[in-house]
């Protein structure tokens, strides 16, 4: 398993030559502490009116190809595996490839600036645990919301958004079993919904002391636990497109789409892999045949468009969130006045 635990703070990522990065040109901040650092006045905004640089399958660092497949494995490889009866190591090694959608574990996202995470989890019944997963089983949830729990303690004026949105091979004792992890591990921490569906400011959460937004796409557990957030808080659509341009324009037309007052707004600036682009690359990974590419386009967007008051964006969401200075460049949206 990969050494989860080596260096559980910013500080010990930066003895270990994973510093967390600095906001470029005039706003020198610190990314582990950028909500702390805002002006007064977007301390102020509700956080739907913040810009946050989110990551796509947060948890998809690193899987463990010892153990089956997950439940959400792509359709063409489980028709393949039950054709064939058994799925090898090579077969495993290739999917590996393409589910990493990060580089960096949780931590160096924490301590980068990435502040909402997308949550995919399964129940594994042969080992009785829950896990992350994307196609193959990663950390178990855990391992990840210890990291979590720490980061938060050690930057106590920092917010986190959690969003459980893809959920497999769970019954409701599994659901019950899940979100009271969630409980356990955040407890006063967590920010729960407001009937009204206002939106809480940075300052609102940092009087209460709650530094948590928990959404659980299941409408039962959501009704069970009152702290957790439906999704109907949130909008994200999926472009579902591995063409650069077609993502491009997507971006776009979000970043100038009006938004909602009580919900949050995700832009998903990630390409979906479809079956002709793999097979075009079957030596190739998501990172070097499509993210990184696409990631410097939408860079050079997000750049020409940072003074451009008509563009506003709340989440933006990345495969691979340590290109270059995407980071620090999302976060700059947030000294535009």
């Amino acid at each position: 398993m990969a050494n989860l635990t080596e260096s559980n703070s910013c500080l010990a990522h930066e003895e270990n030559g994973l510093a967390c990065h600095t906001l470029t040109q005039s706003q020198n901040e610190n990314l582990s502490r950028w909500m702390e650092n805002l002006p007064n006045e977007k301390q102020l905004c509700p956080l739907n009116q913040l810009t946050m640089p989110g990551s796509h399958n947060s948890a998809s660092f690193w899987f463990d190809t010892s153990m089956e497949l997950a439940p959400d494995k792509p359709k063409i490889i489980s028709g393949m595996s039950d054709k064939v009866g058994f799925i090898d190591s090579t077969m495993k090694s290739f999917v590996n490839k393409w589910a990493l959608t990060q580089s960096w574990n949780v931590t160096q996202q924490l301590c980068g600036g990435i502040r909402y995470f997308d949550l995919r989890v399964a129940y594994r019944k042969a080992s009785d645990e829950f896990r992350f997963v994307h196609g193959l089983f990663g950390h178990t949830v855990d391992e990840i919301l210890e990291e979590i729990k720490t980061f938060l303690t050690e930057n106590p004026k920092e917010v986190v958004l959690l969003d459980f949105n893809h959920l497999y091979g769970m019954e409701i004792e599994e659901h019950v079993r899940l979100a009271s992890l969630i409980n356990q591990y955040f407890g006063s921490m967590l920010h729960s919904p407001r009937k009204d569906r206002s939106i809480a400011s940075l300052q609102e959460l940092w009087v209460a002391g709650e530094q948590v937004i928990v959404f659980y796409d299941n409408v039962s557990m959501v009704e069970m636990f009152p702290s957790f957030f439906p999704s109907v808080f949130i909008n994200s659509q999926w472009p579902n497109t591995d063409e650069n341009e077609k993502v491009i324009k997507h971006v776009s037309v979000q970043g100038l789409a009006s938004k909602a007052p009580g919900q949050y707004h995700v832009t998903q600036a990630i390409a979906t892999p479809q079956a002709t682009t793999i097979f075009k690359n079957l030596r190739g990974s998501l990172k070097g045949s499509v993210t990184g590419k696409l990631n410097k386009d939408i860079l050079l967007l997000l750049r020409s468009s940072l003074g451009d008051k008509t563009y506003s964006f709340n989440i933006l969401l990345f495969d691979h969130v340590e290109f270059d200075d995407l980071i620090s460049i999302i976060i700059g949206y947030n000294y535009i006045y």
